[in-house]
């Protein structure tokens, strides 16, 4: 997982023929319950953001994955919360994020916390 994700920040997933399935396998990743592999697909999250255009395949998720997170606004490590955060400022430039991202149970609240 660590090689995938220093590979992540030079991926670009509308290139790529099944993006979107990657970026859903890395977050499924991110559930996992090793905390070394979940670590490692949310640092793969971040690394993907740093590609032009990667965030409009992100934007295509479904709401599960705001809410994960949303939850891991709440991590333990503050590594962890400040992916979170980079992932999502990244998405919040695309259009209708926000109204989505705030539909979201508690996620304006841990935002702000956060803040």
């Amino acid at each position: 997982m660590d090689i995938i994700s220093a590979l992540c920040k030079n991926v670009y997933l509308k290139k790529l023929k099944y993006g979107k399935k990657l970026l859903e396998e890395i977050f499924e990743l991110s559930k996992s319950s090793y905390e070394d592999i979940s670590e490692s697909a949310i640092e793969c999250l971040r690394k993907l953001t740093f590609a032009a255009d990667n965030e409009k395949v992100f934007i295509q998720l479904d709401d599960k994955f705001l809410v994960e997170m949303t939850n891991l606004m709440l991590h333990g490590k503050s590594e962890i919360r400040e992916s979170v955060l980079e992932i999502l400022y990244c998405m919040s430039d695309e259009y209708g994020f926000n109204s989505r991202f705030a539909k979201i149970p508690h996620s304006i609240h841990r935002l702000i916390g956060l803040l």
